[in-house]
C-alpha cells in the first residue's frame, strides 16, 4: 500500500526542514566538539611546553653545574700538579742538605782519625769531639736549609 501513496502536498517540504534541522543541529553538535577537542588539545600542547621548558631549564642548570665541577677539577689538577712538583723540589732538596751533612761529618771525623798525635787516648777525644761537631754542623744545617726552603716553597703556593 504505501507504494501507491502519493505525498500529499507540502509534506516533501516539511520532511526536507526537518531534515536540515537535523543536519544543522548535528553540525552545531559537531562544531561544539570540535571546539572542545580543540580546547584539550591547546591545553594537552601547553603543558608538554611547559614541561619542555622545565626540562630546558633543569638541563642548562645541569650544563652550569657540570661546567663548574668540571673547571674546578680543572684548577685542582693544576694545583696538585704544582704541589706535587714542588714537593718532589723539597725531598730532592732535603736528600741534598742531608748529603752535605753526611759528607761534612765524615770529613771531619776522618781528618781526625788522620791528624798525627801521639797519644792515642787524645786520638780518641779529639775524633769524638770532631764527630760531634760535624754531625751538630751538619745536621743544624741541614734543617736550616730545609725550613727556609719549605717556607719558600709554601709562599709560593699561596
Amino acid at each position: 500500500r504505501s507504494y501507491f501513496m502519493l505525498p500529499y502536498p507540502g509534506q516533501e517540504a516539511t520532511a526536507k526542514a526537518a531534515e536540515s534541522q537535523i543536519d544543522s543541529e548535528a553540525t552545531e553538535v559537531e562544531a561544539e566538539e570540535d571546539v572542545a577537542e580543540a580546547a584539550e588539545l591547546r591545553e594537552e600542547a601547553a603543558q608538554k611546553e611547559e614541561t619542555a621548558q622545565a626540562s630546558l631549564r633543569q638541563a642548562d642548570e645541569l650544563d652550569t653545574a657540570a661546567t663548574a665541577a668540571y673547571e674546578q677539577g680543572q684548577s685542582e689538577l693544576r694545583k696538585g700538579a704544582a704541589a706535587s712538583f714542588q714537593a718532589t723540589v723539597l725531598v730532592l732538596w732535603d736528600v741534598t742538605l742531608t748529603l752535605w751533612a753526611v759528607v761534612s761529618v765524615l770529613s771531619i771525623t776522618f781528618q781526625g782519625t788522620c791528624d798525627k798525635i801521639d797519644s792515642p787516648r787524645r786520638k780518641i777525644e779529639k775524633w769524638w769531639h770532631r764527630y760531634i761537631f760535624g754531625a751538630a754542623v751538619g745536621s743544624i744545617a741541614g734543617l736550616v736549609g730545609a725550613y727556609f726552603t719549605r717556607k719558600l716553597v709554601l709562599v709560593s703556593l699561596l
